[in-house]
Order: C-alpha cells, then sequence, then structure tokens
C-alpha cells in the first residue's frame, strides 16, 4: 500500500483475499487497484531476483509508517478495507466479516467497486436463497448488478474475471454475463 499508493493523502477501499492451495498455501488479492497489483508483481519479482535486498527495501518504506493487519480468511472470499493515510503515516488493513446480502445496507447500494466486491464476499459466505424483491427499482437503475446476480444465481459461484473496471476511476464497474444480457430498458 505504501509503495503503491504513496502520492495520495487518503485512500481507502475495500477488496477480496482469498486462500488457495491444499498443501502449500497461498493467498490471492483481488483488487481493482491496478496500481496495487502491479505494485505486488513488482515486489514478488524483487523477491525472486535477490530475497535479502527485497525485504530490507520493504522494512525502509514502512518505517515511518504504523501498520495495523487484522487479515483473517474464515470463508471462500474474505472481504478486506484497505486505508492508507500518510498523513497521520498509518496503514491499515481490516477483515470486514460476512457482510450483507440486502442491497439497502450498502452505502452506494452497490454502485462502487468497493461494495460490490464486498457484496460478492457476502453472497460467497451465505447459505440462505436471496431475498429478491423484483418490485424493487435497484433492479432498473443497476443493470450490471442484474448480470452479476443472475450469473451468480446460474453457477452459485462468484465470477472476479468477468468484472470490467474503470481504468481512471477503479471504484466504477460493470459485469459481463454472455449467456443474459441486461441494460434496463
Amino acid at each position: 500500500m505504501i509503495r503503491a499508493f504513496r502520492t495520495e493523502q487518503l485512500v481507502q477501499f475495500k477488496s477480496l483475499v482469498y486462500q488457495n492451495g491444499n498443501d502449500v498455501e497461498y493467498y490471492t488479492l483481488a483488487s481493482h487497484h491496478r496500481v496495487l497489483t502491479d505494485t505486488l508483481n513488482n515486489m514478488v519479482m524483487e523477491l525472486q531476483r535477490d530475497r535479502e535486498a527485497a525485504v530490507r527495501s520493504w522494512y525502509l518504506i514502512k518505517e515511518d509508517f504504523t501498520v495495523y493487519n487484522q487479515c483473517r480468511f474464515t470463508f471462500p472470499l474474505n472481504c478486506h478495507e484497505f486505508r492508507l493515510d500518510t498523513r497521520s503515516r498509518t496503514v491499515s488493513i481490516e477483515f470486514k466479516g460476512t457482510g450483507s446480502t440486502q442491497t439497502q445496507d450498502y452505502h452506494f447500494q452497490l454502485a462502487t467497486t468497493s461494495e460490490i466486491l464486498e457484496y460478492s464476499a457476502a453472497l460467497s459466505a451465505a447459505s440462505y436463497q436471496l431475498p429478491l424483491h423484483l418490485g424493487d427499482a435497484f433492479f432498473i437503475k443497476y443493470p450490471a448488478w442484474i448480470r452479476f446476480l443472475a450469473k451468480y444465481v446460474d453457477t452459485r459461484l462468484v465470477h472476479l474475471g468477468l468484472f470490467l473496471v474503470n481504468g481512471d476511476d477503479p471504484e466504477e464497474w460493470d459485469f459481463i454475463n454472455p449467456r443474459f444480457e441486461y441494460d434496463g430498458s
């Protein structure tokens, strides 16, 4: 976070972290902030070239920051809130729990990428049927959510690879569902 967003005063968003592997565990970050994922990929490359030098440089970068890390891996998809404040020199990664599958429980009603990722984690953790109110105006307002939900209902899986994120505004998202096209009209 510090390397990726060093020029920003305050950055706050939610992303998904999930556990992979059976014998050797490793973690995957699903984030809509390309600068973060590119930075992490570069750090992995540094680690492969010269492990000791990479680790030393990482410790120097975070030396002036207070880092709070409350990661947890309880569910298949785990929502974490990432926050960097360069003014107070703090970084935090906080586990957000299961979240809600009710659209009205989200401040922007799933219009932001952070919210749809949190919602995706909630759907993944839910063991009950989705309560849908077909008369809700929300369905008409967000056709991307309808396409997302149709894919989820069809497969009972969250397909992160079908999300489209605006490179200029990472909180703007769309969803491609090849078997179900809905434009809200």
